[in-house]
């Protein structure tokens, strides 16, 4: 199953495929990962019925190096913000 996710993702999206620790880890907090635009508004939607829902939606994984680029061209924001929307 972990490899069939990273496949969709990275054919969809072009992203960075999810390590077996990462999906492990995502799996065991109780969090979801959307690969399609119907997952995605599938679980924004439960979100907003649910507000109590601690549920993360993960979208697929960003190179560093992506990362580091949009890191520095951002501005107006703390660097602590920085890092926790890239956590």
């Amino acid at each position: 199953m972990n490899k069939d996710i990273n496949n969709q993702i990275s054919f969809d999206n072009k992203l960075d495929n999810y390590s077996k620790n990462k999906l492990n880890e995502i799996k065991s907090r109780g969090d979801v990962i959307a690969i399609t635009k119907a997952e995605l508004s599938k679980y924004v939607y439960e979100a907003f019925e649910n507000k109590n829902s601690k549920k993360n939606i993960h979208l697929g994984v960003i190179s560093q190096d992506t990362i580091n680029r949009i890191k520095n061209r951002i501005i107006g924001i703390k660097g602590i913000e920085i890092d926790n929307l890239f956590k």
